[in-house]
């Protein structure tokens, strides 16, 4: 295999692919790794990853091989099944082939099956942080364990496709996410990823998924828009990249439809816990029901679990022996324990309940058992049934007896919050004592008295506390029975109670979501938003929090997640608080921001005009609301391609952000970036170049230097220097910026993604060609796998790249591209649009040079037309068409018409650009070429020779432009479209 070097594999299936992948790469005249790496791109795949994917010994993941196996030649559907006969024998070996010398299999007797198969110590492994602890009063259940374990060895081995899926079926309280704890952790060492997600909510679901995206090796994509993050996390599942068996697990799953869309294709190990019986139709899953235990089991917990209460009998004899069971006592304990086990109906909830009781409290089995029958028949309520086990809410009422008042009134506010891990730092809010009712404002403000009062609750099993996490939970089944007796203690009590669940919530608004040191603060309180009824609260603070946290989702690129909230907010707010209501004008506005992030330009763009209009008209334009709603619409009119109005607006705008909100204020400085792009897109550069360094500096300041809204005006300057020809100087910024976003660790969210198309961009100005379609290959592949191939900054994108590729010959394969995008922008933002004429003033110089003069002439006219018809005829985008159209005619053989085209654009050129700029020096060229063939030959001769030093001076001798116009070849020059 050339320089890659065959490592030994076991005869069979593992031998099989391998010999194919030898002969695919001889076909493929056995290009090098890095040769492999380059043709796939760069960042997508590792030199490593190439390497072992041909050389073995170990099955590579199924990602990796279909990578090699389309850049080699080879059809990727005639290489799955080949893989997959590998991988199975690869399991059911128990180890990597690398480990199985050739010629040492194993016989059939000897194979374990790969439900058993054990990691090494050594084996890479990762293990979610939200798994619960294991529960050391874990009691049978034995039959269920096994039952798992049968279920997922039977499905492995079995020819089938699709997750291996097993759910756990039952009724709130019978333990069905204690065995799924138990089996995580006693098959711990069976998977290389073990993964935890609560799923009662599809944004918990969300969640899960995208935190574990942090933990794969993503090459393709990482960080960006949760909807590409949760696909390509899927699929590494499916793939086994880079761990190659997974257990995820569900638990409290509510509706089959919504998991469906969060379970891998194919791969991975999927257990679910639910109390919904529509597992069985909605897909092939193995359903066991779990019941409560059986009497007998549930007096061997309960035994076990009573540590103070068995009778002893101490020896006579003064020995000092172990104390023995009194036989007459032990058999009276013994058949309570039994009578205790039946009255709980076997619900492991209630038995944990009852034990926790007895074992705090000084009450024997029989005053329990006196408890229980009295209050059972107290607390007889028409919906128990219903919504939780009668013999939990007698458990629970008994066990509030002996609760400290500041225990209760904690677990009654956690009650009507979440049933979801409350944070410490959520629930205990000094700030807001005075908000707070005298009963709850020691325990919520207080930390001690707070911690004093969980560990109270956990004694008595009410709920989970997690101290190194300083996170608590409520089983939903003892929230359902708490929730229900604050309504029988009347409407006011349960209003009071969810009052303090929204002040806390609120508390934990740091009014800034902007600010990356308050993600903390968000990212807890999300959770329990719609839990809570926040959304619906009718405390103002707590609406507000609503209305920053669809604030925060979009700075951290959640776009899907923002808009469901935004758009459920909305519905609710219109209806409950009127649509002229500032607070849901100010959703409106956010909602419109999202709509636009995720592609649905029109719809942003009239909801932001409806909005605009309704707040003018009711609040005035010194309104906070109503200057970022009309921000917004600014940035619409710009989508579209209506610059000057965009700018007039903005700068309308200005004075009253530096009135509203002060001079530094991160929303003004928002406002001064949006002129400054509004300047740029309209050519004057110089002023937008002292815009953005004004902005640039504020933000600095403000918000600190590795800021993304930094980032982006220090982008924003790399970009103005670029225009204005200063080459050197934008290349320098750019790879500064590029330096603070690999320390940061997010280089696929949108913004990041625009930093990198600039720094293409870049080499391709100051003359690294290949570098440049190198790295504009893979930021469009990744814009392509993050944001979709009709996202307009995808297409922005690919209209630099067929320059890219014009140079570097590639002509066929920059017309296909440049064709798609033109007809893409046409559907997108519009024919009319600039960027779509740009576009087509890119494609124009392609079909010259393939022989098309008649095409590119008509295209370069109709981009010229248009664009001068928007801007008129000084802005620069035309003056690149005027100085490619010359070109057009100067090789149709028209050189009197080309040097007519050539002296309008050089002169306007040197007024707009000035007689430096490498734009003018290329105009400049050109036109010495057709005075040359016009007969003009001292002036062109002189102009040349000008030209050709001013490059010298300007770009340098080496640069490749210069050594072009040395030769006396024609440079064509191109567009870099506008992203709004």
């Amino acid at each position: 295999m050339g320089s890659i070097r065959r490592r030994p594999t076991p005869p069979g299936p593992i031998t099989d692919l391998f010999d194919r992948l030898n002969e695919l790469h001889l076909e493929a005249g056995l290009p090098s790794v890095r040769q492999t790496v380059a043709g796939i791109g760069r960042g997508v795949i590792s030199t490593s990853s190439v390497y072992n994917t041909l050389a073995g010994p170990r099955v590579p993941a199924w990602h990796f091989l279909a990578l090699v196996v389309e850049e080699l030649g080879g059809s990727v559907d005639d290489y799955r099944p080949l893989w997959s006969a590998a991988r199975r024998a690869e399991l059911e070996g128990g180890q990597s082939a690398e480990a199985s010398p050739v010629g040492e299999s194993r016989s059939r007797t000897e194979v374990p099956e790969p439900s058993r198969i054990r990691l090494s110590d050594t084996t890479r492994s990762l293990w979610g942080s939200s798994i619960p602890s294991r529960n050391p009063h874990f009691t049978a259940r034995f039959a269920e364990l096994q039952a798992l374990e049968a279920g997922y060895g039977q499905q492995a081995t079995a020819d089938r496709e699709g997750p291996v899926v097993q759910a756990l079926y039952g009724q709130g309280g019978v333990g069905k996410t204690e065995i799924a704890v138990e089996y995580a952790h006693r098959h711990r060492r069976d998977y290389e990823l073990v993964w935890w997600i609560r799923a009662e909510q599809e944004d918990l679901i969300r969640d899960a998924l995208t935190d574990l995206a942090d933990h794969l090796e993503l090459h393709d994509t990482r960080g960006g828009d949760s909807d590409q993050l949760i696909r390509s996390t899927l699929k590494a599942l499916q793939w086994g990249v880079p761990y190659q068996t997974s257990l995820l697990i569900f638990d409290n799953a509510i509706r089959p439809e919504v998991i469906l869309r969060y379970l891998p294709e194919d791969g991975a190990h999927v257990l679910i816990t639910t109390q919904s019986q529509g597992w069985r139709r909605a897909l092939p899953a193995a359903t066991l029901d779990i019941r409560e235990f059986e009497i007998e089991e549930a007096t061997e917990f309960l035994e076990n679990r009573l540590t103070t209460l068995r009778p002893f009998r101490l020896p006579e004899d003064g020995s000092g022996r172990a104390a023995e069971p009194d036989p007459v006592e032990e058999a009276a304990y013994r058949e309570s324990i039994f009578e205790l086990a039946k009255v709980l109906d076997g619900l492991p909830l209630a038995a944990e309940h009852a034990a926790a009781y007895l074992n705090e409290t000084e009450a024997t089995v029989e005053d329990y058992l006196h408890a229980f029958r009295r209050t059972a028949r107290e607390i007889v309520h028409p919906d128990a049934d219903f919504l939780y086990p009668h013999a939990v809410a007698t458990s629970y009422a008994i066990t509030q007896e002996a609760l400290t008042p500041e225990a209760v009134t904690l677990l009654r506010v956690v009650a009507m919050i979440s049933p979801e891990p409350l944070s410490e730092e959520l629930l205990v809010q000094p700030l807001a004592r005075e908000e707070l009712p005298p009963e709850a404002r020691s325990v919520l403000t207080d930390t001690k008295r707070f911690r004093l009062a969980v560990r109270e609750l956990a004694r008595f099993s009410l709920l989970r506390y997690d101290a190194l996490q300083s996170e608590l939970q409520l089983h939903r089944i003892v929230k359902a029975v708490v929730e229900m007796s604050i309504r029988q203690d009347g409407p006011e009590e349960e209003r009071r109670k969810r009052r303090i669940a929204h002040v806390l919530l609120a508390a934990s608004d740091r009014l800034a979501p902007e600010k990356e040191e308050n993600d903390r603060a968000y990212q807890i309180s999300r959770p329990h938003l719609i839990p809570s009824g926040a959304v619906d609260s009718d405390h103002a603070p707590t609406r507000d929090l609503v209305i920053n946290q669809v604030r925060w989702l979009q700075v951290r690129a959640r776009f899907s997640e923002a808009y469901r909230l935004a758009e459920y907010g909305f519905g609710r707010w219109r209806r409950n608080l009127g649509e002229d209501h500032l607070q849901t004008l100010a959703l409106a506005t956010e909602l419109g921001h999202v709509l636009r992030q995720l592609g649905r330009l029109r719809e942003a763009s009239n909801l932001d005009m409806d909005v605009k209009e309704r707040l003018r008209s009711r609040y005035g334009e010194e309104n906070e609301v109503f200057l970022n709603c009309a921000r917004n619409h600014g940035i619409d009119l710009r989508v579209f391609g209506r610059y000057k109005e965009a700018l007039e607006q903005d700068e309308h705008l200005l004075p009253l952000y530096m009135r509203v909100f002060g001079e530094d204020h991160f929303q003004t400085l928002n406002m001064l970036n949006n002129i400054a792009i509004g300047l740029r897109c309209i050519g004057h550069y110089e002023k937008a170049l002292e815009y953005d360094l004004r902005t640039h500096a504020a933000r600095v300041y403000v918000l600190g230097e590795m800021h993304l809204r930094t980032l982006d005006s220090q982008f924003a300057v790399a970009r103005d220097l670029r225009r204005l020809g200063r080459y050197e100087e934008s290349l320098d910024e750019l790879i500064k910026i590029n330096r603070i976003v690999e320390r940061r660790d997010e280089p696929w969210l949108q913004p990041t993604l625009l930093f990198s198309l600039d720094l293409g961009v870049a080499l391709r100005r100051v003359g690294h060609h290949r570098e440049a379609l190198d790295h504009l290959e893979t930021v469009y592949a990744r814009h392509q796998a993050v944001m979709g191939a009709d996202h307009r900054q995808t297409l922005t994108v690919a209209a630099n790249l067929v320059n890219d590729r014009r140079l570097a010959g590639r002509l066929r394969s920059a017309r296909t591209l440049a064709e798609s995008i033109i007809r893409r922008m046409s559907e997108v933002i519009g024919e009319e649009h600039p960027n779509t004429f740009a576009a087509k003033a890119n494609m124009a110089p392609v079909l010259r040079y393939a022989g098309d003069l008649e095409e590119a002439h008509r295209i370069d006219a109709e981009a010229l037309d248009g664009l001068v018809r928007i801007f008129g005829q000084e802005h620069p985008y035309c003056l690149v068409v005027m100085c490619n159209h010359a070109s057009d005619l100067a090789a149709a053989g028209a050189a009197d018409e080309a040097v007519r085209m050539g002296e309008r654009a050089f002169s306007l050129s040197r007024q707009v650009r000035g007689e430096d700029h490498p734009f003018t020096l290329a105009t400049a060229a050109n036109l010495a070429l057709d005075l040359w063939r016009a007969g003009s030959g001292d002036r062109a001769s002189a102009l040349h020779d000008e030209t050709l030093e001013r490059y010298r001076a300007v770009l340098s001798q080496h640069h490749p432009e210069t050594r072009a116009v040395g030769r006396k070849e024609r440079v064509d020059l191109d567009i870099e479209p506008d992203v709004n």
